[in-house]
């Protein structure tokens, strides 16, 4: 059982490098669609004005319509992956910054070698940079075609295509707000690193702030004596 636990718990962690790979590779897959379909509305001809020869405006109107649906569908299916994992990713994150909280307390304070304290340090902004960048690039790929939509000047198209077009934009609109989010508390963007850096940083200098408070000394002497117990258990069992 010991062996167990420290094989998914211990340095270097299976069990994170298999959230964050699990939670990278499905949004991965749904940037690239979103993508894929960023780029096929690019293949629709200049201000979606029928081209002789090649596009009529009741093909434009359904290739628009194809477009929405699909954009409706990547949509839902982003927002069953953020009820799905955004729970989980609060836990995580929270649990990586006690981790990352702790190893500064052991660079610090205990007599321990610090390089796997170090590690964990590096380890864990390494998941929190990479997790966070992959749900920045794929909420980007989802919002592009806002930009497209804004182009079109719906005054002048066919009214096939400014129905579509409405119908689209009315629907960005819905879907606006469908980020990978912790519950509605915040979203999973490269802000959020930000945030994270300043509360590990305003926990540093309050360790150090603490160092001459007795009862903060007699805590971390207790913390000594139970890292050593453990220690001389872990070779003399």
């Amino acid at each position: 059982m010991e062996f167990i636990t420290n094989f998914f718990f211990g340095i270097p962690r299976i069990t994170d490098f298999v959230i964050v790979f699990s939670a990278c590779f499905f949004l991965r897959q749904i940037g690239h669609r979103f993508s894929i379909l960023n780029k096929f509305w690019k293949q629709l001809p200049g201000e979606l004005i029928r081209a002789p020869g090649h596009w009529s405006k009741d093909e434009i109107a359904m290739l628009i319509e194809s477009c929405r649906l699909l954009h409706a569908n990547l949509s839902d299916i982003l927002k069953s992956f953020s009820y799905a994992y955004g729970p989980i990713l609060v836990f995580f994150l929270l649990f990586l910054f006690i981790d990352m909280a702790y190893s500064m307390f052991i660079i610090l304070y205990l007599n321990i070698p610090m390089t796997p304290a170090i590690f964990v340090l590096a380890q864990n902004s390494l998941f929190i940079i990479v997790l966070l960048k992959q749900a920045t690039w794929t909420f980007n790929l989802k919002r592009k075609i806002i930009s497209f939509l804004r182009l079109c000047q719906i005054a002048d198209l066919p009214e096939e295509i400014r129905i579509q077009l409405q119908f689209f934009m009315k629907q960005v609109s819905c879907y606006k707000n469908n980020e990978l989010a912790a519950s509605g508390t915040f979203k999973y963007n490269l802000k959020l690193i930000l945030s994270i850096a300043v509360a590990l940083v305003k926990c540093f200098s309050t360790m150090i702030q603490m160092k001459s408070q007795e009862r903060f000394l007699s805590w971390v002497n207790i913390t000594s004596d139970y890292v050593e117990q453990d220690k001389n258990k872990t070779i003399n069992p």
